[in-house]
């Protein structure tokens, strides 16, 4: 099955790389913690963990509309371990992903994360970005993970624009 994801974004495409390669920016939009090593093999680890969780259930329930990002609210989720798989500045990064913990069971070996590739082409001055999980495993559950992990992006790439077009603050795990 796989998916594709594909938006345009009001910034240039340096800003925008810089919102899906730096620390601070991802912590924004992305998740409450993230570690990345912008390098093939270095980390791209994001966690939906207690402090996150609490942050975006307090922000949905008082009318911010935010999701944890590992799915609804209290639900929680990481990509430790998760490294990166291709990076070329400003145009392509690739790197590895699973979804929240009700989904473990679908990377535990001989399987391990999948792989989100995310493409940036700037067009008179905006960028278009697409993001693409081509990978489609057959077994218990994947339908289901690959549908929640589409809206889930869907969702995220909303907040990346809101981030890099500078409009309303992002609702996504700001203190």
């Amino acid at each position: 099955m796989g998916y594709i994801r594909e938006i345009t974004i009001d910034a240039p495409v340096d800003a925008v790389w810089r919102a899906l390669s730096s620390v601070e920016e991802l912590e924004r939009w992305l998740a409450p913690k993230v570690e990345i090593e912008l390098r093939e093999g270095g980390a791209f680890e994001a966690s939906w963990g207690a402090g996150g969780e609490a942050r975006a259930a307090g922000e949905a329930s008082a009318g911010g509309g935010a999701t944890s990002g590992a799915g609804e609210a209290g639900e929680a989720g990481d990509t430790k371990g998760c490294r990166i798989v291709a990076v070329e500045p400003n145009k392509r990064l690739r790197f590895q992903w699973r979804g929240k913990h009700e989904f473990d069971d679908l990377f535990a070996p001989p399987h391990g994360p999948t792989e989100i590739e995310v493409r940036l082409v700037e067009r008179d001055g905006a960028t278009h970005l697409a993001l693409e999980q081509p990978e489609t495993r057959h077994g218990r559950d994947w339908a289901a993970y690959d549908e929640w992990m589409a809206e889930t992006w869907e969702e995220k790439l909303q907040a990346l624009r809101r981030e890099c077009e500078g409009g309303e603050d992002s609702p996504y795990f700001r203190e």
